[in-house]
């Protein structure tokens, strides 16, 4: 039924029904009269009502009256209905508008925005304050997750390195394929023990026309790498140098990168390199907190392989020490084998000499006996 029906039937039924309750009122009160002046009832009587008081005339007006009231009343109850209707119709939109927001929620779809039926700002604007929230979550979950893994390849990978070279080589190239929009990448290694001698050497690059390298060696505080190294904190650059060396490639030809991330590499509050990056777009932030996780599992590896190879250094010299001592223990021995045995030789000749000269001096003594005829 439509909305105007139902308006006319609300209408006709309130002033049918208060049509019927004026006419009644108004028999009641000509019966109640009657009873008054004491009249029996007919319609004598009441013509004679009528006829003393006019005032019943205007009681014939009350049907009509009562009538139009009814009509009023209906009205304002059908008014009433269709606010009530619209109402509960406006509650079971929302419901269901909430319901299919829930649903979109729970298939992942963040991109779907809540718009209420008359324009709550407070509904629309909780709705929308959970979808920003879940959308911040759900970054920051994808954000660990890619964290973690990029770690985890890193650390795999980093422990298939046993000296610095592979491992720069290793690191770089894995940095700038798996990160998205860097181009260019450098890896440098600080180098020396005492603080007046150390040098930050680049050790390994990638995708660098070598041409073109302008400083490959760099001391604390030089240039942007030293300047990190002291600093011991990220430097973000959008304005690179215009001595910056740029990309030469078949595709994209000569172009200077248009973002810069140098970032040190510590661990224990010691700087042991640096990682320099390139790219063509800004850094997001997803990738300057990866770097920034990865540098410092970089710089406890560097320093275990420059431990591991000082360690078997130390070995090799003290592998050579006692293979030089052996070797002397056994000259040594050679030594003394040797005096003894010339100690004995001389021992030897110097007794077959004093018994040579005992017996040519006993035959020079029997001779001169028997020249002096003694026998």
């Amino acid at each position: 039924m439509s909305d105007n029906k139902r308006k006319i039937k609300f209408i006709l039924t309130g002033a049918l029904l208060s049509a019927v309750a004026g006419l009644a009122a108004l028999l009641f009160i000509l019966i109640f009269s009657l009873k008054s002046a004491s009249l029996p009832f007919s319609g004598a009587n009441f013509s004679t009502l009528y006829k003393t008081h006019g005032i019943y005339y205007l009681l014939n007006l009350l049907p009509l009256l009562t009538a139009i009231a009814g009509g009023y009343l209906g009205l304002w109850l059908f008014s009433r209905d269709e606010k009530a209707k619209n109402k509960i119709s406006y509650y079971q939109t929302t419901i269901r508008k909430i319901i299919d927001f829930v649903r979109q929620i729970e298939k992942n779809n963040l991109n779907v925005s809540f718009t209420s039926v008359n324009g709550e700002k407070e509904l629309e604007e909780a709705m929308e304050s959970m979808r920003v929230g879940l959308i911040a979550a759900d970054q920051r979950e994808n954000e660990r997750n890619e964290i973690n893994r990029l770690t985890s390849e890193t650390n795999i990978l980093l422990q298939s390195y046993s000296d610095i070279h592979t491992l720069s080589e290793g690191i770089i190239t894995f940095l700038v394929k798996k990160l998205d929009g860097i181009v260019q990448g450098a890896f440098y290694v600080v180098e020396g023990e005492e603080e007046h001698e150390k040098t930050i050497r680049m050790k390994a690059s990638y995708a660098y026309n070598r041409k073109k390298y302008m400083h490959a060696e760099f001391r604390f505080a030089q240039g942007l790498v030293g300047q990190a190294a002291v600093e011991k904190d990220n430097i973000l650059r959008t304005e690179i140098p215009d001595d910056y060396m740029t990309i030469t490639s078949g595709l994209i030809g000569d172009r200077k990168p248009t973002s810069l991330l140098i970032t040190p590499l510590i661990s224990n509050d010691i700087v042991y390199g640096v990682i320099e990056l390139a790219s063509f777009r800004k850094f997001s932030p997803l990738q300057i907190h990866l770097i920034n996780e990865l540098s410092e599992v970089i710089a406890r590896t560097i320093a275990k392989v420059k431990i591991t190879h000082r360690t078997l250094a130390l070995l090799e010299e003290s592998e050579k020490m006692r293979a030089e001592l052996s070797f002397q223990k056994k000259q040594l021995i050679q030594n003394a084998e040797d005096l003894i045995k010339t100690q004995e030789e001389l021992k030897e000749s110097k007794n077959n000499g004093i018994l040579e000269k005992f017996l040519e001096m006993k035959g020079g003594f029997n001779e001169k006996a028997a020249q002096n005829g003694i026998d």
